[in-house]
């Protein structure tokens, strides 16, 4: 039996967590997408737990930032359990994004989004 790479658990209190295990690249952004916006639509606050992802491509950091509109549109958020990950922050550098990230003030951080 495969060994599940993303699962999602929802609380009674209306939040929920994506728990994300191995590499997220563009041949699992398909299924990130696919859990992202089931865990959307069944829950208000997401947390993504990422601790356990080992390297994240271009495309399923594209998939994140989307989510992440998406869920303000919806008055919902995307935020990281545990503070941003390894995986995550090394995908922001190595997209060239480092700088942006850092002055604009965008963070995944608990809070969701924020603009300093």
């Amino acid at each position: 039996m495969a060994k599940k790479t993303l699962s999602f658990r929802k609380k009674a209190d209306g939040t929920g967590t994506l728990t994300v295990k191995g590499d997220l690249d563009i041949y699992k952004a398909g299924e990130l997408q696919a859990a992202l916006s089931g865990a959307l639509d069944a829950a208000e606050r997401v947390g993504l737990d990422f601790k356990d992802v080992g390297n994240m491509d271009l495309s399923c950091l594209q998939i994140i930032c989307s989510a992440v509109k998406t869920a303000a549109a919806k008055d919902r958020a995307v935020a990281f359990r545990d503070g941003r990950s390894g995986a995550y922050e090394q995908a922001i550098k190595d997209a060239g994004y480092a700088d942006i990230v850092a002055e604009r003030g965008i963070s995944l951080n608990k809070g969701g989004r924020e603009n300093g």
